[in-house]
């Protein structure tokens, strides 16, 4: 099946859609909130745990063009990247918790099968995403390259399904959370909206009542099988927070989104376990009012906040001596 872009969507695709980018660095804010565990999570967990998905319907969306195979190529190779510096950023973490017996040691050989096959880095758990987006664009360009998209199309409920009995069961998150189970049907979600312009086909009232609908599903399941694991209505809710975004005017958040690097949403979610990690060591040394009665509460936006500020003062830092290393050969 061969990908058919009309001219609108390829004026679209030139442009930075500020809405999406807006929505991106709220899912980022998502997944602070869901890894913070504040004292309200058993409220948040499960609607928090639709921003992965989201993340990967966004990136289905945006790449859906005349050249997905360019495009494919272009970002596994830019992911690559991301994951290897990402991954040694994190190693000394996970040696230390080695060291200090805080991380169970396994056996090489399962590290690396868990890794390879169902995308869980052992450096930092929350970067399976990484490895996960490099399998779901090579399925993609193999997928496109032979004219069998439909095949990802079609797959999509079938793997949502399993996803979710997995959930249900009792079977280990790594082998649901990763490219085959969450990554491909999300993904294919977000081109198949792409494809069709979905967005034009809803009302932003009926968008904004699917989504407090599906959040209260998300807590209501969140109870009845106390888990926030891909409930059905995690899953689903994602579907109509990106076609909310997208039917907003693109120029929305061009304020706010002029200031923000395009791939800021991203670096908070690579770097924000670091930065929970700190703040557990800082809260020891401060008085047990902010620690007990005040963190529990604002550790998601503190976290978020810390995170951006360094992202910001790293780039500043970085480009600097760019800058500068330029001027001397200059």
């Amino acid at each position: 099946m061969k990908v058919e872009v009309t001219k609108e969507q390829s004026l679209i695709k030139n442009q930075r859609n500020s809405s999406l980018d807006f929505l991106k660095l709220f899912c980022a804010f998502l997944i602070v909130l869901f890894h913070c565990e504040p004292a309200y999570s058993k409220w948040t967990q499960a609607i928090a745990n639709c921003a992965v998905p989201c993340f990967f319907m966004i990136s289905g969306y945006l790449i859906y063009s005349e050249k997905i195979n360019e495009r494919c190529i272009r970002s596994i190779k830019k992911t690559a990247k991301i994951l290897l510096w990402s991954t040694l950023f994190y190693m000394p973490l996970l040696i230390y918790g080695i060291y200090t017996k805080n991380t169970e040691i396994q056996p090489v050989g399962k590290l690396l099968l868990n890794f390879i096959v169902f995308n869980d880095n052992p450096a930092g758990v929350h970067l399976w995403y990484l490895s996960a987006y490099i399998y779901v664009l090579a399925v993609v360009y193999f997928l496109n390259k032979n004219n069998k998209l439909n095949i990802l199309y079609y797959s999509i409920p079938f793997l949502w399904i399993a996803d979710m009995i997995g959930g249900r069961v009792g079977v280990n998150t790594i082998y649901l959370r990763n490219f085959l189970f969450e990554g491909l049907p999300c993904f294919g979600v977000g081109m198949l909206v792409r494809r069709f312009n979905m967005e034009k086909f809803v009302s932003i009232e009926l968008l904004v009542i699917s989504i407090v609908a599906l959040c209260a599903g998300c807590i209501l399941e969140s109870y009845l099988y106390e888990s926030s694991h891909q409930t059905v209505s995690t899953s689903l809710l994602a579907i109509p927070l990106l076609l909310l975004f997208l039917s907003l005017p693109q120029n929305r958040f061009e304020k706010i989104m002029s200031h923000v690097d395009i791939n800021d949403s991203l670096y908070i979610y690579i770097f924000h376990p670091a930065v929970i990690i700190l703040f557990v060591q800082i809260n020891k040394f401060l008085p047990e009012v902010w620690t007990n009665k005040v963190y529990p509460f604002v550790s998601p936006l503190v976290v978020f906040v810390s995170t951006y500020v360094f992202i910001i003062a790293f780039r500043y830092v970085w480009l600097s001596s760019k800058n500068k290393t330029l001027e001397k050969r200059v």
